[in-house]
């Protein structure tokens, strides 16, 4: 289905569909896609196809590049709350007898001697309970968990900030 309104070079156009208190809008020179729920708190999906025969159709989403200036973000966010915000979850599906999907996460490289590469960061929330980071291989007969630094690898605690406070500790464990 296609649907245009106007000359598609011409500011300020938009297209929009709405089903309720939901919409899909589709503005101008700008080429910004707003996909918003209804006002009850409904949501947005969107799926690549399902093949009853081959590979499933992909879903995709990437930033804008530029040729002058710094590509455009990619944000994935669940929104602020009163009582508890939602989670992001991140996953590949299980399989009868192959290999599952793998979820590669990796910040971006400098391709010149001047440039510096992008950091990863994880990092769990504050609170009067601290979030928890957890990194761990699956249960199988071979799997290993690997950190490696280039130039240096720090393991560390640190306290509540409460004058007083012990940090945590470090344990190293083997089976």
């Amino acid at each position: 289905i296609m649907i245009k309104r106007g000359n598609v070079n011409a500011r300020n156009d938009e297209v929009s569909l709405r089903s309720g208190d939901g919409m899909i809008s589709i503005k101008g020179e700008t080429g910004t896609v707003d996909v918003a729920g209804s006002s009850l708190g409904g949501s947005v999906q969107s799926n690549g196809g399902v093949a009853s025969q081959g590979i499933g159709g992909s879903a995709s989403m990437m930033s804008g590049s530029s040729s002058v200036d710094g590509s455009g973000n990619v944000i994935l966010a669940s929104s602020d709350s009163y009582k508890s915000s939602g989670d992001i979850k991140l996953l590949t599906g299980d399989t009868t007898i192959g290999r599952s999907g793998s979820v590669q996460m990796s910040a971006g490289s400098s391709l010149s001697n001047e440039g510096q590469g992008g950091h990863l960061q994880l990092s769990a929330g504050s609170g009067s309970t601290a979030g928890s980071v957890s990194i761990s291989s699956g249960l199988g007969s071979t799997g290993s968990t690997s950190v490696l630094g280039a130039s240096q690898v720090e393991v560390l605690t640190v306290g509540s900030g409460k004058e007083g406070d012990k940090s945590g500790s470090i344990d190293i464990l083997t089976g």
